[in-house]
């Protein structure tokens, strides 16, 4: 294993690797992702006079407003989630983010 490193290590020199990982740990992208979810369960409580003023994607709208005649907890658990994963595939949700705030 430790002749498996060293090589590697050789690699990265030679190509010019940095040894700092550029990308986002998966902890991170954890964090973020509930952080957003949070963030949707807040913009679902909100009433359709309010979303409409935020002006936000239709299609973020229309799920929003899927949630306001859920009565199961579970079943508005998995709606939130759908919000969040779609604001989170979106290029512009910081933007979104930065709505609320």
């Amino acid at each position: 294993m430790r002749k498996k490193l060293d090589f590697m290590a050789k690699v990265h020199k030679i190509v010019g690797v940095e040894d700092e990982v550029t990308r986002p740990s998966k902890s991170k992208k954890k964090r973020e992702s509930t952080d957003i979810n949070k963030f949707a369960g807040k913009l679902c409580d909100l009433t359709p006079k309010q979303l409409k003023k935020l002006d936000l994607p239709e299609e973020i709208v229309a799920e929003i407003l899927k949630t306001i005649p859920m009565k199961a907890d579970e079943a508005r658990r998995r709606q939130v989630n759908r919000v969040g994963s779609l604001i989170r595939t979106r290029e512009d949700w910081l933007e979104i983010l930065a709505l609320l705030k």
